[in-house]
């Protein structure tokens, strides 16, 4: 867990989601575009896939993160439900 702060986790997931839209578009704009070709003339098409896939590797990241983070807040739950119930 990062935090329970959920604006802090907000700001996370937001700028996580920027960070792949970044990316995601670079690489498409090295790969199929004249983007940075006096910087990148050489191997554009390997530069660019290879943003591409880190930018799906963190999109599959965020969304495991998202979907870890409903599972633990919901045995929790559980858990405070058990504990108010024996008490």
């Amino acid at each position: 867990m990062i935090s329970d702060n959920p604006m802090v986790r907000n700001a996370l997931f937001y700028f996580s989601a920027a960070m792949i839209t970044v990316y995601t578009l670079v690489g498409f704009a090295i790969c199929f575009t004249t983007f940075l070709i006096e910087m990148i003339p050489n191997n554009r098409t390997i530069i660019g896939g290879i943003l591409i896939i880190y930018g799906g590797f963190r999109m599959y990241m965020l969304y495991r993160q998202k979907k870890s983070y409903k599972f633990f807040q919901q045995q929790k739950q559980e858990n405070n439900n058990q504990n108010v119930g024996v008490q």
